[in-house]
């Protein structure tokens, strides 16, 4: 049940990406980007 709603949720992900003209790995690539930066300033911030 979970499972088909993760499905439909990427599909419709996959859809937004090509109509911004990007892959799913350039995607991918940019979110783990914004990630790492968001993780460095909470770290930061911390000590």
């Amino acid at each position: 049940r979970k499972r088909e709603q993760d499905e439909k949720e990427l599909r419709q992900f996959q859809k937004w990406f090509k109509q911004l003209g990007m892959t799913l790995e350039e995607a991918y690539i940019e979110f783990i980007g914004e990630l790492e930066e968001y993780y460095e300033e909470e770290k930061t911030q911390a000590e």
